[in-house]
């Protein structure tokens, strides 16, 4: 099989960790970290969960009556969501531990942040969150596509072979337009932009799935 496997991954965790915010319940504490993403478009969750800020992440969400799967943003992302497109490991294991946290919310666009993961190429992002025993791993997002719609459009195929290991996942789902993802990876594989090799190892998987 050509050994092609490795996707981009974000290797930001935020600010180094000097001080712990999280050992912390001073209602100043809050307010400071609130302070530096005052002016962000996103509320500060979001903003600090895009950013990889996992110290900053601790602190908001110990505030009363948070909302964990909060919106924001011009496209109604969630703070999973915003972790996800950064790839930032450390917050999407810090969201995923929260009761209340639901997996599959939806962005304006339709979109997961499994959705995100895949299409982003965070394979660490995805192995994270197919662990989490709510995760549809075959959930449709823009245009009817799935996550491995988006990794074999993308090619990302660290992201398909995981994305493949899972017991409930449906290689031959289709999108709006009747595209399987083989179809997607043969026929829309980012046409310039995702080299040969690469498109031939994801349709490589898809055809070595059992």
């Amino acid at each position: 099989m050509t050994s092609i496997v490795a996707d981009e991954e974000s290797s930001s965790t935020g600010p180094p960790v000097t001080e712990s915010f999280a050992a912390k319940t001073d209602p100043e504490v809050l307010l400071a970290v609130k302070e530096k993403y005052k002016g962000n478009a996103l509320p500060p969750l979001l903003a600090a969960a895009f950013d990889g800020a996992v110290d900053d992440v601790k602190v908001l969400l110990e505030e009363n009556e948070v909302d964990v799967n909060q919106f924001g943003g011009e496209y109604h992302d969630t703070p999973l969501s915003c972790a996800c497109c950064g790839g930032h490991t450390k917050v999407i294991e810090l969201l995923l531990e929260q009761p209340t946290l639901e997996v599959n919310a939806r962005t304006v666009k339709d979109d997961t942040a499994l959705g995100e993961a895949a299409r982003r190429g965070r394979v660490g992002a995805v192995k994270l969150l197919l662990g989490n025993p709510g995760i549809d791993v075959n959930v449709d997002g823009n245009y009817s596509c799935t996550p491995l719609h988006y990794a074999c459009c993308y090619g990302h195929p660290g992201v398909v072979a995981e994305l493949l290991k899972h017991p409930a996942i449906d290689v031959n789902v289709r999108n709006m337009d009747g595209e399987t993802p083989l179809h997607t990876a043969v026929a829309h594989t980012m046409i310039g932009k995702v080299k040969a090799p690469v498109r031939e190892a994801i349709v490589e998987l898809l055809l070595g799935h059992p």
